[in-house]
């Protein structure tokens, strides 16, 4: 738990999460002011498995462990892009660019492995407030070649999988694999309606 977390991985700098769930994490600058206060919000979100009323429901079968990781570099004035990418057996399928979503404002794009920019206002018509799609005739990042090579590699003999980087400084992340497209109920009768 949170109290195993030695106070000298916790001296600033860092980001502290939990490794099955999603928006559980404290980013510390510094080391926490209240260390008792940062344990108490770590025990409380084990107190209850992640995702049982988003559908995310493949996170209560995790092993729950806390992973303290050191900040991404940022550029001034450059939010954090995530990049994921949607694969099957070593073929990326489309990627979708998230920019913003650890520092508002967010905007979404989803683009073809080429680069090619997908009109997607038509598919998903309303974002939430504060969302917004990237302009038309935008780009990906430099880097997407190489993300889709790297996403295919990772892919090969897998029949789904969602392969997300996370895009700093010019430089690409945290390569994970995860093997749902995305939340779902968990009412099996919500699935009739």
């Amino acid at each position: 738990g949170p109290r195993d977390i030695p106070d000298a991985a916790l001296a600033g700098g860092v980001i502290v999460k939990w490794n099955a769930a999603s928006g559980q994490n404290v980013r510390l600058e510094e080391p926490p002011a209240d260390r008792a206060a940062f344990d108490a919000a770590f025990e409380a979100w084990a107190a209850r498995p992640y995702g049982q009323d988003s559908g995310e429901w493949s996170y209560a079968l995790a092993e729950r462990r806390i992973i303290v990781e050191s900040l991404l570099p940022e550029t001034p004035g450059a939010s954090l892009l995530d990049l994921q990418f949607y694969c099957c057996n070593g073929e990326v399928l489309f990627g979708w660019i998230t920019g913003g979503e650890k520092r508002p404002p967010t905007a979404y794009g989803i683009f073809e492995p080429d680069g090619t920019q997908r009109p997607v206002e038509a598919i998903v018509p309303v974002l939430r407030p504060g969302r917004s799609w990237m302009p038309a005739g935008s780009r990906p990042p430099a880097v997407w070649p190489r993300a889709v090579a790297i996403a295919r590699r990772l892919s090969q003999g897998i029949d789904f999988v969602r392969v997300d980087f996370m895009l700093a400084a010019g430089e690409l992340y945290d390569p994970a694999a995860n093997t749902w497209t995305t939340t779902a109920p968990n009412d099996p009768n919500a699935w009739e309606a």
